[in-house]
């Protein structure tokens, strides 16, 4: 698979160009694998499918930029049928929050959800604040204490994920590439 130099490249939205982050190898939410994504600007159709991952990871831009990475950090099936998850920001190991969720597809729903988190939080200069003790998760949903209008909930029927600015999990985005 990827080698341990892969990294998320985006295109910015003005100049068409690749945005390259840090090496810190980006790891698949599920396998715990390096993985590496590429998004490419469609110009004439027959990059329609990659385009639109662009468009879901352009959200995510303000984010990157800022060096809030988050990678899956330990995953674990235990013995009672339960999956364990750690997630860390990547450059500071700032919030290591962990989780014990039922159902597997219940891991990408948190990843995006603490994604989503972080980024509303930067946005509404209020990132400080976060204190990885004040985070909770309860199945399918992540709840950060003292800080107003911060729950975020998957539908697993409709795929549609309720947060404050109404995003729609991108969970085709991640791409397996040979190096």
């Amino acid at each position: 698979m990827a080698s341990g130099s892969s990294r998320y490249l985006f295109l910015d939205r003005d100049v068409h160009e690749p945005i390259r982050f840090s090496s810190y190898g980006a790891k698949n939410i599920m396998t715990g694998e390096k993985v590496r994504i590429k998004v490419y600007e469609e110009k004439d159709g027959e990059r329609e499918k990659q385009f639109r991952f662009y468009k879901e990871l352009y959200l995510f831009q303000e984010l990157w930029d800022c060096r809030y990475l988050v990678q899956l950090n330990d995953y674990r099936k235990m013995e009672d049928q339960l999956h364990r998850l750690v997630i860390e920001n990547i450059p500071t190991g700032m919030v290591p929050l962990s989780a014990t969720v039922v159902e597997v597809r219940q891991i990408k729903s948190l990843f995006y959800q603490v994604l989503k988190t972080l980024e509303s939080l930067h946005c509404q200069e209020m990132l400080f604040q976060l204190n990885p003790k004040s985070v909770y998760f309860n199945e399918d949903t992540i709840k950060v204490d003292g800080i107003s209008g911060m729950v975020m909930i998957k539908t697993f029927d409709d795929k549609e994920i309720i947060t404050p600015l109404r995003y729609k999990a991108p969970e085709l985005c991640l791409h397996w590439e040979q190096t």
